[in-house]
């Protein structure tokens, strides 16, 4: 974004001194030097352009063969105890510093040709390993919620069990005096009391409880209709941190959509379930029938889903409705 108006006002700052010239001084060829400029700026960067393609496929490709033979991993062993001080953050033994070791190396040799595409691989990986521990954090963060749901369920049961034998007590106690309905009105209190701390199971896999735990809470909150039908009867295979991102993505995007619909109409379904080595994902929700926001703004929630769904070797279908929204998604599971 902030490109875009650095590169508007390169243009109004040149047709503003274009016009000065030709107002002030006179100057009656200065478009003309002008347009032909840019003909010649935009010849000068396609022959630069079509120089160095020739020379980043060469250096790419020896840093590919040297990633696939090994010489990389070893290039990151070694700088690995100078590197893992002066970016602590990249994981030990990464391949992304080989990478910076390669780069640096080049520019201190004077292979200017040989650095640029080293630069650019070394901040293609830089991306992905951002990106890698932000869905890592996510997942944390999910689970450690998770964590305090189950912890906070279990101090309710504990004070339960605590009053059960009072309350217990006073039952047989309305019961031998013949206060049915006293007893029945304190029964029901008691059953309500204890069904409201159940800790639900949605399927056999803990990454895929805590983020529909999540979800049903937010639907409760927003006051939308949510269903779900899962046939996961064990931890799954994939990845934990990839299922996190994947369903937290999906299920988010769906309540922040169903949120913008009519409460009697907002509803959230969602289904998965293991079929060999797949996992099939459905989510289907509402969706305002006029949408609101920008005209042509796009998408973001649908492209990181894309991404994530390539990453992990599986397949996307969307099917925007009338007044409802679909993905299924189907990964590997092994």
């Amino acid at each position: 974004m902030v490109l875009n108006y650095i590169w508007m006002a390169f243009f109004l700052i040149a047709f503003v001194v274009a016009t000065g010239k030709l107002l002030i001084g006179g100057d009656l060829d200065v478009f003309t030097h002008i347009i032909q400029a840019t003909f010649d700026s935009a010849k000068t960067g396609f022959e630069i352009s079509l120089g160095l393609t020739g020379i980043l496929s060469l250096w790419l490709g020896i840093m590919k063969i040297g990633e696939r033979g090994g010489v990389i991993q070893a290039f990151a062993r070694l700088a690995a105890p100078v590197f893992s001080r002066l970016f602590p953050q990249i994981p030990k033994n990464h391949p992304v510093t080989g990478s910076i070791f390669m780069n640096l190396s080049a520019n201190l040799l004077g292979l200017d040709n040989a650095a640029t595409p080293m630069g650019l691989k070394t901040m293609q990986q830089l991306q992905e390993l951002k990106l890698r521990l932000s869905e890592v954090q996510s997942t944390w963060e999910i689970a450690e919620n998770h964590y305090h749901e189950i912890e906070n369920r279990q101090e309710e049961f504990a004070k339960i069990r605590h009053d059960m034998r009072n309350q217990q007590m006073v039952l047989q106690e309305l019961l031998h005096q013949g206060e049915y309905e006293k007893a029945e009105k304190m029964l029901e209190t008691l059953t309500d009391t204890v069904a409201a701390t159940t800790e639900y199971l949605y399927c056999g896999d803990p990454v895929f409880n805590a983020i529909m735990g999540e979800t049903e809470k937010a639907c409760r909150e927003k006051r939308i209709a949510f269903k779900y039908d899962l046939e996961i009867p064990q931890k799954l295979k994939l990845d934990p941190v990839a299922i996190c991102s994947i369903l937290s993505n999906l299920t988010r995007n769906a309540v922040a959509a169903a949120e913008m619909t009519e409460r009697q109409e907002a509803f959230l379904t969602v289904k998965a379930a293991v079929k060999g080595d797949y996992l099939h994902i459905c989510v289907e929700n509402s969706r305002a029938k006029k949408l609101l926001g920008r005209p042509g703004r796009k998408g973001y929630g649908l492209e990181i889903l894309h991404d994530l769904v390539e990453r992990n070797h599986g397949q996307i279908d969307v099917q925007p409705g009338e007044g409802s929204f679909r993905v299924d998604i189907t990964v590997e599971n092994f």
